[in-house]
């Protein structure tokens, strides 16, 4: 209802606010749909419609990101001339789409907690993620962090992830199960050649790459970051500590 708003109604009298909610109920039901999200779980012939959905839309882009944060940790007390372009960085930004953020979300279940209202986040939205060492532990954690629009204030949501069981600051190996879940088992140009009716005779689940999690060092004092935007995503790669 951005063009034409003031005329809209008195040139076009069919077009009324109920239709206006119900055009944009199927179009949230669709996005939705189109993203892998659905009521119950859909497969066909062991495929998992979809998880093979949000593998291609996000897989990609969430295993990036729990990359560089195993590779910040892992470099954190090391000088190896593989980890010092790391050591010293702080803060790695990526400028991504709406549905970035979105599919990004979807994947750890907190799309519908976080994003209000509608489906896609609003302009100038950002999430980041803060990679942490425990003082007590030495293992690392994650907290994730929201900015719903332009005026809006910098919040965490970590809690909202089921797997975090409410807290704060999250077992980083949550989020690397996350990305693991949606790794991508070929290229996606072959992924988006994939026939059900063959391919699916695999289930989806033996398709996973199964990589064993790698153990950090113990480390010293330190802290990293990770950051992202609707219009972009951000990692702050600053290892923090003291939680």
């Amino acid at each position: 209802q951005i063009h034409f708003n003031e005329t809209l109604r008195k040139v076009s009298p069919w077009f009324t606010d109920d239709l206006y909610k119900e055009i944009d109920e199927i179009y949230i039901q669709t996005t939705r749909y189109l993203n892998g999200i659905f009521e119950t779980k859909i497969t066909f012939n062991g495929l998992d419609i979809g998880l093979e959905l949000m593998r291609i839309r996000g897989g990609a882009f969430i295993n990036e990101l729990a990359s560089r944060l195993k590779f910040k940790f892992d470099c954190y007390n090391k000088d190896t001339a593989e980890c010092r372009w790391i050591k010293g960085l702080k803060y790695y930004a990526y400028s991504v789409h709406d549905s970035t953020i979105f599919q990004f979300f979807a994947i750890m279940g907190i799309d519908r907690k976080v994003i209000k209202p509608g489906v896609y986040p609003a302009y100038a939205a950002a999430s980041f993620v803060e990679l942490w060492r425990n003082e007590t532990d030495k293992q690392p954690y994650f907290r994730l962090l929201y900015r719903a629009n332009d005026t809006s204030p910098i919040y965490p949501i970590t809690m909202e992830i089921d797997k975090c069981q409410g807290k704060e600051f999250c077992d980083l190996q949550v989020f690397r199960d996350f990305a693991e879940k949606v790794k991508l088992y070929k290229p996606v140009p072959e992924l988006c050649e994939v026939n059900p009716e063959e391919e699916g005779k695999e289930t989806t689940e033996a398709k996973q790459p199964r990589t064993p999690p790698s153990v950090p060092e113990e480390k010293e004092d330190g802290g990293a970051c990770l950051h992202m935007f609707t219009s972009a995503l951000t990692m702050l790669l600053c290892i923090c500590s003291k939680i």
